[in-house]
């Protein structure tokens, strides 16, 4: 089998570890094991496999941390390790994968900052982290990543402010930062996303006012800022929104009039 170009495995009752010997299939350019049963480690020799394009691993009892041989999977384009129980820091050398377009870690228990070195990946169109055990904030340099569509962060125990820089996501359609603790304000840069669809921040720990720069997201059909600390009223200019077809501020401290638009 050395000239196999595709492995896929998926949904299926394998257990065991995954064999280094997997290594030795120097063509394989799609490997995709989820669905198992499989334990142990990720073996560091699948980062010899320099012709991978697609790897998916997720819904398995995967453990320990992501190689950092897999800095060498430069023709990466899909990377899948989500519901594992992989853990420790996301290695920095994830900047090497210049052509990845969709990366998901969630559900997992990764720590640590998220790293700066995401900014790089600038042909990522989705983004994917929830269900992590991160500390600190949203790093500056995600504003870089001008490609990107999808970027749920929920459950990522995230603090700090959301930085100003991600007005630079020109292209993103659906944000997800629930269940986070910021204790800090929606940036008015918000209202520079105007490829937007669906804004969900519920139970993050915003407080201030709801920003009337949403207005400027004309595509947006979905905003869910629920079970936050906003305070004053809510801005009349999201009359403008005539795409919105879910709006929810349950659970703030909101004040003043219910605005003519919602009683229309």
């Amino acid at each position: 089998l050395k000239m196999l170009k595709e492995m896929v495995l998926d949904n299926n009752l394998l257990h065991g570890q995954l064999s280094p010997a997997i290594a030795q299939l120097q063509h394989l350019t799609k490997l995709s094991i989820s669905g198992n049963s499989i334990s142990g480690g990720i073996p560091t020799e699948l980062g010899s496999l320099q012709n991978l394009e697609f790897l998916d691993l997720h819904m398995n009892s995967l453990n320990g941390s992501i190689p950092a041989a897999f800095r060498n999977l430069s023709q990466l384009l899909h990377l899948d390790l989500s519901q594992n129980n992989l853990s420790g820091l996301i290695f920095s050398g994830i900047s090497s994968l210049v052509n990845l377009m969709s990366l998901d870690l969630s559900s997992n228990n990764f720590m640590g900052p998220i790293p700066r070195e995401f900014g790089q990946l600038e042909n990522l169109r989705l983004l994917i982290l929830g269900q992590n055990a991160f500390t600190a904030t949203i790093p500056e340099e995600i504003g870089n990543l001008k490609r990107l569509q999808v970027l749920l962060l929920p459950e990522c125990k995230l603090t700090g402010t959301i930085p100003w820089s991600i007005s630079g996501l020109v292209s993103l359609e659906e944000f997800d930062i629930s269940d986070n603790h910021f204790d800090a304000e929606l940036p008015t840069s918000i209202g520079l996303l105007g490829n937007l669809t669906q804004l969900i921040a519920k139970n993050a720990g915003l407080r201030g006012s709801i920003p009337k720069e949403l207005s400027n997201c004309k595509k947006i059909t979905l905003i869910n800022l629920s079970f936050n600390a906003f305070t004053g009223s809510i801005p009349e200019e999201l009359a403008e929104l005539e795409t919105v077809i879910s709006f929810s501020v349950e659970g703030n401290k909101l004040s003043g009039n219910i605005p003519d638009w919602i009683r229309n």
